[in-house]
């Protein structure tokens, strides 16, 4: 997906924030699995960079909450960040954005970190480019403490890509109600056209392959659809 492409998406600022208020995507299990996991991390000083930061209304509520001393949220979006800057601009820990592809900025950081986000982003990405993607963020983490937080839409095992499929279209038109009936076309189509969803399976052995240790699921919804994991250096 190009970056007109995602720029567009952003601009469906209605969708974005609907999904958000209704927690559709389980954004408030999400971000409690990392509230959880994270406070229990022995580390005096946290620092973390998210990929695909969005609007980083989820790090604004939860970051100030866990001992993290430093953030950069990486997008692509100008809208997004317009918006991730008012939502953050408040907290107790020094912020920095920037508006560039992930792939190429990780290039640029020359810092290691603690932590690195990437939530319902990795999706967008096809096999070389995921591989690529966490070759380099192993990289970017502190050997100490180095995590990736990847939460994304995920499919069970079991469950071929094109069930799947059928199943998520039939759970936004039945229950995704506060969106129109085009904005849930919108949705779908963005979700036909430029996601890859992989089995719970794939992810470890794309953790694996880029080097981590040890991957933990440390969420899954009722239904299936969205989970997090935490990567271990």
């Amino acid at each position: 997906m190009n970056k007109v492409e995602i720029q567009k998406f952003f601009k469906q600022w209605h969708i974005y924030k609907s999904i958000i208020k209704n927690n559709y995507m389980c954004h408030d299990e999400i971000f409690s699995s990392f509230y959880n996991f994270f406070t229990n991390v022995e580390d005096e000083d946290l620092t973390v960079v998210e990929i695909g930061c969005g609007d980083a209304y989820y790090p604004s509520k939860i970051f100030p909450k866990v001992n993290i001393i430093k953030y950069i949220g990486i997008d692509m979006s100008k809208y997004a960040l317009a918006e991730a800057k008012k939502n953050i601009s408040n907290v107790n820990f020094s912020c920095e954005f920037i508006c560039n592809d992930a792939m190429l900025e990780l290039q640029n950081i020359n810092e290691k970190y603690n932590i690195i986000v990437a939530g319902y982003m990795l999706q967008h990405l096809n096999d070389d480019q995921l591989t690529e993607l966490l070759r380099n963020v192993y990289l970017k983490l502190k050997n100490r403490y180095g995590y990736v937080f990847w939460y994304d839409m995920f499919r069970n095992n079991n469950l071929e890509l094109i069930e799947y499929r059928n199943i998520f279209h039939n759970e936004i038109y039945k229950n995704w109600n506060d969106l129109t009936m085009e904005e849930r076309d919108i949705t779908l189509d963005h979700t036909k056209n430029h996601d890859y969803i992989r089995s719970y399976e794939e992810v470890e052995l794309y953790a694996k392959k880029a080097g981590f240790r040890e991957v933990k699921k440390v969420y899954s919804s009722e239904n299936g659809y969205y989970a997090a994991f935490i990567l271990c250096k």
